[in-house]
């Protein structure tokens, strides 16, 4: 298993478990240190809220987090 499908997996459980989702995806990227995942985790939740085309706030993170990797 790849390590983000285990971290998803995780974050499934827990949600199955009785957390609610906002708070499992609030934990995830504390609990792995990841800034990117925070990033995601940002993007969802306010799509959640707020509500909105998820595809199109997800290409743009995608776009953000390939420059900024590039430097």
């Amino acid at each position: 298993v790849q390590p983000i499908a285990a971290e998803v997996q995780q974050l499934l459980d827990e949600v199955e478990a009785g957390k609610s989702l906002m708070q499992a995806l609030a934990e995830w990227p504390v609990r792995t240190q990841n800034r990117d995942l925070d990033l995601l985790v940002a993007t969802i939740k306010v799509q959640l809220e707020v509500g909105g085309n998820l595809a199109d706030k997800l290409q743009l993170l995608a776009q953000i987090m390939e420059k900024r990797q590039l430097g």
